[in-house]
């Protein structure tokens, strides 16, 4: 059935029946099918613009507590408890090292030996030329840790670390 362009909808039923009553001049009243909406397709939309909303809220909270963080004159230590942890160690000079000599720069330590074949000279290489490409040699030390110190001695440690 074609209806006139000045057909009319009298009453519509329930949208999810998809039936609404058509009133059109010189025909009889009739029903047809109207596409219904399609909700699945709505909420959908809808949580996930509420999911954007949320993760849009959480990243811009995360990136305010960050730049406030970095915008304050010094950063506070990550563990404050580990300030309060001595230890005294010798280095590769023959220098007594403590923990007070680490603080106020950030340090990397790494726990090896020097005659590891492998693992120990690729990890500090790997190490140093990360800092050194991120350009924070002047922020960042590597702390190399002798876990052999049988073996390890000041003039071993002093050659080895002298390669990176």
């Amino acid at each position: 059935m074609k209806l006139r362009q000045n057909a009319i909808i009298v009453k519509a039923c329930s949208d999810r029946l998809g039936i609404a009553l058509i009133r059109a001049e010189g025909y009889e009243e009739s029903t047809i099918k109207i596409k219904p909406v399609k909700e699945k397709r709505v909420r959908l939309r809808l949580a996930l613009i509420t999911a954007m909303i949320v993760t849009a809220g959480i990243a811009a909270t995360g990136l305010f507590l960050l730049t406030d963080r970095l915008a304050r004159d010094h950063l506070e230590p990550l563990f404050p408890h580990l300030t309060e942890a001595s230890f005294s160690l010798t280095s590769s000079t023959g220098e007594v090292m403590t923990n007070d000599d680490l603080i106020g720069q950030a340090q990397v330590m790494f726990f090896g030996f020097t005659h590891c074949p492998e693992i120990c000279p690729t990890t500090i290489y790997r190490l140093s030329s990360t800092i050194e490409t991120l350009g924070l040699s002047d922020q960042v030390g590597i702390v190399f840790v002798t876990v052999d110190p049988a073996r390890d001695d000041v003039e071993a440690l002093s050659d080895y670390i002298g390669n990176f």
